[in-house]
């Protein structure tokens, strides 16, 4: 009976060690959904009616039937997609749509659900921990007219549920585990019944099993599910470390996964609202880090980033007042609570403009979003939505590149806390003069300028975003990748639209291509700053290398698995049924790279072993065509396909995405152009072969 007393003191510190999913959380109460558009029929109860007319939603669209989405499932009052067969791991995109993630969940049990990606122009649901467009728990649907209406529930005494003593739960053995320490609330609220030492999952009842879960890993029953939307009010559904991948229900929150009333989601779990720190409980409960202060959870020292007045740029609170920014300046500032600063940048002629901000991120974090000249958003961190859920990837410094070929194009970048954040910040805007071109150094460049060599990448440069009104390229790539991966030598970010904007003359009507992973702006290899490397060592150094998506068949030019067949980010390479099934669009994928290969700095372009045949033989196909065929290569460029691609058992995961790599600068020449004079350090080695265990590229991040 010790031993028992004695887990029931560590189960929840034990449980949240071992347990995956977690994303560090917002330290302020989750929003609360809008209605589902349910009327009442007059008798006191809520009935659901289909909305009247013939609109039919996509997915992440509010709905009552099936009949009212595109793909004909309304799960819990959202619009969205059915899974090709039941999820292979939770939030996976296999089985789904690009944009979309999997999870298997007991309110479909014959599929697996798609959930989009969030976009709050989208999506009328709520945005999930897992950065995803979610039905809210609470709201729901008409179970008359749609087959995922009906929210799942744990039946009655059943592990899972809800108790207050033991004598609730029925279960043999089982405990009534909860949260009796309120000044230290562990969000088992409710309670939650549950048995130690089973031994299997038959012994713990329906819709539970089996798991390695409490102090130690001993085995403790839990409550089964496949989505957070399987577990009951003030749960959430997690991977449960050494479990072989299933999942449980756990203590937790969000803003889809809701809390029971009389409880507010803080830190990512529920908190009773006589403890939780709000306006009523000015000295309550905060997580971790954080302190109550005048009923606001602050973590850190938050509160010494502002002073009376605010910065020397206020009031720039919103589009309409945002401070212009002169170029090459740096600013101290500060970003206050409830406050956003707004900023403005005009880009002269043929210019690349980075502007970024720095932080000490442990005071609070800032976010830096950027938007076009008519206030349309561009992008965040994350990639091309705002706001986002997942945060380990965030460091002290924001940064973005914008460019304009004729001058003139106007930005606007938005500082805002994310969470309630507040802190000091340092803005830099920086220039650099650039102009397209087939060669840097024919551009009129010196040869540092296209080296990008400096200390601490100092000599690197933001790869902008696209900007529909250049004549060269105008919105003919997008991003896939983390702001701060985006740096880049001159001449590659030369090279890669000189060849974007040729297959664009070839090939009237190419979709915009993704560009991926490139450099840090300090140099290196991404994810080095946050200590989760995403490509083996050295192999994106020096922003002379990029990865960048396939051109594909059905024009979505994407970073995705172009093999087809069902074919895994873990299998490394396509198999041999790609050769049927592969949707790489062979014609505009072997001109790009033809294009790539005209630069005598190219190096080498790495793609799959499987589909490097096809490229050869199509490239053959193209030198053969008619002189005056804007699609014809030389006979040179037709000639690297043998001597400057890779492939093989040397490149894998390149089913997903191409390498293009430059040759490095081992030395710069004198002024007068005669002797080569040193300035710089041996560059490190390119692992020509990388282990694959080391490989870690996967976009978008597995929250």
């Amino acid at each position: 009976m010790v031993l028992r007393w004695q887990w029931l003191f560590v189960i929840a510190p034990a449980l949240t060690g071992v347990l995956e999913g977690c994303d560090g959380g917002e330290w302020a109460a989750a929003p609360s959904g809008d209605s589902d558009g349910a009327v009442s029929d007059g008798g006191g109860d809520r009935a659901l009616r289909s909305p009247a007319g013939p609109k039919v939603g996509s997915a992440g669209a509010r709905c009552a039937c099936d009949a009212d989405c595109e793909a004909g499932l309304c799960m819990l009052g959202i619009c969205m997609e059915r899974a090709e067969g039941p999820c292979a791991a939770p939030g996976t995109e296999q089985g789904c749509a690009p944009g979309f993630r999997c999870f298997n969940t007991d309110i479909l049990t014959d599929t697996g659900v798609c959930h989009p990606v969030y976009d709050p122009a989208t999506c009328e649901g709520v945005q999930s921990r897992h950065g995803l467009c979610s039905p809210r728990r609470g709201d729901g649907c008409n179970p008359a007219c749609g087959v995922a209406c009906a929210e799942d529930a744990v039946a009655e005494g059943a592990v899972g549920s809800p108790c207050d003593t033991a004598s609730a739960c029925s279960l043999p053995g089982a405990t009534c585990y909860s949260d009796a320490d309120s000044a230290e609330p562990n969000g088992w609220v409710e309670g939650y019944c549950l048995a130690f030492d089973c031994r299997s999952d038959r012994q713990c009842g329906p819709e539970a099993g089996c798991f390695p879960a409490a102090a130690g890993g001993s085995p403790v029953c839990l409550n089964t599910c496949g989505s957070d939307l399987d577990c009951r009010a003030g749960y959430v559904c997690h991977a449960v470390e050494g479990a072989g991948g299933r999942s449980a229900c756990f203590a937790g929150c969000d803003a889809a996964s809701t809390c029971p009333d009389g409880t507010t989601c803080l830190g990512e779990q529920c908190v009773s609202d006589k403890v939780a720190c709000s306006p009523a409980v000015p000295s309550g409960w905060c997580p971790d880090g954080a302190t109550c202060e005048g009923g606001v959870c602050r973590k850190g020292t938050e509160t010494s980033a502002c002073g009376a007045g605010g910065d020397a740029l206020e009031p720039n609170d919103d589009l309409g007042s945002a401070a212009r920014l002169a170029s090459d300046t740096s600013t101290e500032l500060s970003l206050c609570e409830g406050d956003e600063d707004w900023l403005r940048i005009v880009v002269p002629e043929r210019t690349i403009v980075r502007v970024g901000v720095r932080f000490p991120h442990a005071d609070g974090d800032l976010d830096l979003v950027a938007y076009d000249g008519e206030g349309r958003l561009l992008g965040s961190r994350y990639g091309d939505h705002y706001p986002y859920a997942y945060r380990d990837q965030e460091t002290d410094t924001e940064v973005y590149g914008f460019y304009s070929e004729r001058g003139g194009a106007e930005y606007f970048l938005r500082v805002i806390g994310h969470a309630g954040g507040q802190n000091a910040y340092r803005l830099d805007v920086t220039s650099y003069p650039y102009v397209d071109g087939s060669s840097c150094t024919g551009a009129g460049f010196a040869f540092d300028e296209c080296a990008g060599r400096g200390d601490g990448g100092s000599g690197l440069l933001p790869f902008p975003f696209a900007d529909p009104d250049d004549s060269v390229v105008g919105g003919g790539y997008v991003w896939e990748t983390f702001s701060n991966y985006r740096f880049a030598r001159r001449e590659l970010i030369m090279l890669v639209r000189d060849a974007l904007a040729a297959t664009q003359r070839a090939f009237p009507g190419t979709t915009p291509l993704s560009l991926i992973d490139v450099c840090q702006i300090d140099g290196t290899t991404p994810g080095y700053d946050v200590g989760h490397p995403r490509h083996p060592k050295s192999t994106h150094d020096q922003g002379g290398n990029i990865d960048i998506a396939y051109f594909q068949t059905d024009g979505a030019n994407n970073a995705e698995i172009i093999c087809g067949g069902g074919s895994k980010h873990e299998d490394q390479y396509c198999s041999s049924a790609a050769r049927r099934s592969h949707v790489v669009d062979l014609e505009r994928q072997a001109f790009f790279m033809a294009r790539l290969f005209r630069s005598p700095r190219t190096r080498v372009v790495g793609v799959d072993q499987v589909i490097a045949p096809f490229l050869s033989q199509t490239a053959a196909a193209l030198s053969r065509l008619p002189k005056g065929d804007p699609r014809r290569i030389t006979d040179s460029e037709l000639a690297s396909f043998s001597d400057r691609m890779a492939y093989g058992a040397g490149w894998p995961y390149h089913h997903h995405h191409i390498h293009l790599s430059m040759d490095w600068w081992p030395r710069a020449l004198s002024d007068d152009g005669a002797s080569p004079r040193a300035s710089f350090a041996a560059p490190p080695a390119i692992h020509r072969a990388p282990v694959a265990a080391e490989q870690r590229m996967a976009w978008p991040p597995r929250p």
